[in-house]
């Protein structure tokens, strides 16, 4: 009995400079630093138009109307942030052993997310966060195997949630605090120049620290689809020079 559209338009602009440097202090210790400087200016807006389409009487078309009426219109807004995110590293050479800690930040910009069943736009903020890890590195020259365990600190993370029943009763909220840690290990083989084989498998457990909405209460859970293990077997052929 409802008709809604719902036409959208985002425009996000990134200016960006970075660059990392590696120093050798000798032959077993380096350090690595860096930073990213980001400018990002971002323009989200959408028109709503929703009408009834049948007759559903005096009481049902009194109060469909008033809600039609409020759900319609232009929605948006701007959103412009200039954002320094660093990186600064260890690492430990010996033989063929390579040692390393890290901590890097990351950011991604905020938006406008629409709730398809309310036909409402709802504004939500910039997420970031600070990654922690320790990596090791063996390397010979026809094998490889990489390993490193991380923590990852999340802050006003980006989650979709639905708030009902309803399929499309869902839009973007910010989670106050949430984590993932976990481990990534990748093994390569060089058959011959042309034939490389590798092996990669991972493990990361998520959970909300701090996220309630509608009165129900997230902490401690996973995040929705977010599978605890992966893995990946990959064969490269090189064709010609």
């Amino acid at each position: 009995p409802i008709a809604v559209i719902q036409d959208s338009e985002n425009t996000r602009t990134v200016y960006s400079l970075f660059d990392s440097l590696t120093i050798d202090l000798n032959e077993s210790h380096s350090i690595n630093v860096g930073g990213r400087l980001e400018v990002s200016k971002n323009k989200f807006g959408t028109n709503v138009q929703a009408r009834r389409t049948q007759n559903l009487g005096t009481v049902g078309n009194g109060i469909v109307d008033p809600f039609l009426a409020r759900s319609s219109g232009l929605y948006g807004g701007e959103d412009d942030n200039v954002k320094f995110l660093p990186k600064v590293g260890y690492i430990f050479h010996h033989g063929n052993n390579h040692y390393g800690v890290s901590y890097t930040e990351a950011y991604r910009s905020g938006g406008l997310s629409i709730n398809r069943s309310r036909a409402v736009a709802v504004n939500y903020n910039p997420e970031t966060t600070r990654n922690y890890e320790l990596s090791h590195k063996y390397e010979v020259s026809n094998f490889s195997v990489a390993t490193n365990a991380f923590y990852i600190n999340w802050k006003d993370q980006q989650v979709s949630v639905r708030l009902s029943n309803d399929f499309y009763d869902t839009q973007i909220e910010n989670a106050s605090k949430s984590e993932a840690f976990g481990g990534e290990t990748q093994a390569q083989y060089f058959i011959n120049q042309m034939n490389t084989v590798s092996l990669s498998a991972g493990y990361v457990h998520t959970r909300f620290v701090d996220f309630k909405k509608g009165g129900v209460s997230y902490s401690g859970k996973e995040f929705p689809n977010a599978p605890r293990v992966t893995t990946m077997l990959n064969y490269r052929l090189l064709i010609g020079d």
